[in-house]
């Protein structure tokens, strides 16, 4: 979920997102508009889908979803991914104690991965102290308290940070996103993006430190290695810009600073958009190639994902895995790591089947049932996430909150 949230929560960042979410035609606005009842309402226009633990199917145990794989160096117990969703549980930019519990009760869940919500790596991009920074070493000893209690809680699940810079006030060239909410941000000087690739680098060093077992770099949603990657906001005409192997270059060099300081067999995937939902920006034509050039860097995993990532209405099999077809469209060894709408996990099971992809990423689902991959794995439970999509964990977040399902409440 989208995670720059900085400062105080006024109307006016709400309303300026709330623009976005219409624009993007399949993100639920009704929910920032108007918080919790929009919510309720949305719920109470779709079918409930059934979580009762009354149901059961028989054990899953031979399943594809529920086989070992790797990731680089990191070898994981199943192939269910928690991709990253901003809570909103830190204080002062450190992990508070509600922060752990959250995260324990996904580790105790079955997921095989966790990837945090967005951890801010550049001091001047930190400005929402319910996020988690990672700027200064005097960080590390909170984030080793948070490694160090999901390890406990599941020695088999790998807690992978997501890391990178929010683009709240800088950008590659200048260019606005056409989305209400991104402001423009001033083109950033060489020497700039060679000091943000350095903190990067230093941010994933600290986290290794912590006792991580892996980072992704957030390269979608409009963050700002997002627009370096897009041709639509990337039009530079230095080493970070331009052609597609310089719009590639700040990965390139973050990959390389990052392995003198953690050696080669620390994971470091990446998030990307299959598309940017905005017209001259990655899409289905140019998003192929952007991914070959990627996999140049040495990244160990490439999470699959797009700028409309917060979909609802999805009431069908056949509306989810909204970025499937990016996925499918891509030719490559390195890992793909799928995210977006999945609900069913007989439909998961389908697509791993097809050899596409290797691991399936959910965050919203996970917020209203953590133990959702233990009770699949045991065939315990609807065979689908009780997850409706309404957004009303994101709305939770815009109301200052720390994000939590509203229909459980």
């Amino acid at each position: 979920m989208f995670s720059r949230l900085y400062g105080d929560i006024e109307m006016t960042r709400k309303t300026s997102r709330r623009e976005f979410l219409k624009t993007s035609g399949k993100i639920a606005a009704g929910v920032v508009l108007s918080g919790l009842p929009a919510a309720s309402a949305s719920a109470a226009a779709k079918p409930e889908p059934t979580d009762s633990a009354n149901q059961s199917t028989p054990d899953r145990a031979g399943y594809t979803v529920f086989s070992a794989g790797r990731i680089g160096t990191m070898s994981v117990k199943n192939r269910l991914v928690r991709s990253a969703a901003m809570i909103a549980a830190a204080a002062n930019g450190r992990p508070t104690d509600e922060y752990i519990r959250i995260y324990r009760d996904l580790a105790r869940g079955g997921v095989s991965v966790i990837i945090t919500g967005f951890m801010i790596a550049t001091r001047a991009d930190a400005r929402y102290g319910r996020q988690i920074f990672v700027y200064d070493d005097g960080y590390i000893s909170g984030l080793e308290r948070f490694a160090q209690a999901i390890h406990e809680t599941d020695g088999d699940c790998r807690l992978v940070a997501q890391i990178g810079h929010g683009g709240e006030n800088v950008s590659p060239s200048g260019i606005k996103w056409p989305f209400a909410w991104k402001s423009r941000g001033r083109a950033l000087a060489t020497d700039e993006v060679d000091a943000i690739v350095n903190d990067i680098a230093d941010a994933i060093y600290r986290v290794k430190a912590a006792g991580f077992d892996g980072v992704e770099l957030h390269g979608a949603h409009a963050y700002l290695l997002s627009s370096f990657l897009s041709p639509l906001t990337n039009q530079r005409t230095d080493r970070y810009g331009g052609s597609l192997e310089n719009r590639v270059h700040i990965i390139r060099a973050i990959m390389d600073r990052a392995a003198k300081r953690v050696g080669p067999d620390f994971p470091i995937m990446i998030k990307v958009n299959s598309n940017d939902n905005a017209a001259g920006g990655i899409g289905p034509d140019n998003f192929p190639a952007l991914v070959n050039e990627i996999v140049k860097t040495g990244v160990a995993a490439l999470e699959v994902s797009g700028n409309d990532c917060l979909q609802e209405g999805i009431d069908d099999i056949d509306d989810e895995a909204y970025f499937f077809t990016g996925a499918k469209a891509l030719d490559v060894k390195t890992p793909i790591i799928l995210t977006g709408g999945h609900r069913h996990v007989d439909h998961i099971e389908k697509l791993l089947n097809t050899k596409e992809i290797e691991f399936i990423g959910m965050a919203r689902p996970l917020i209203r049932e953590p133990d959702l991959p233990g009770r699949w794995r045991k065939g315990t439970g609807a065979d689908r996430a009780a997850c409706i999509s309404c957004n009303g964990c994101f709305g939770a977040i815009m109301q200052g909150k720390t994000a939590y399902c509203i229909q459980i409440a």
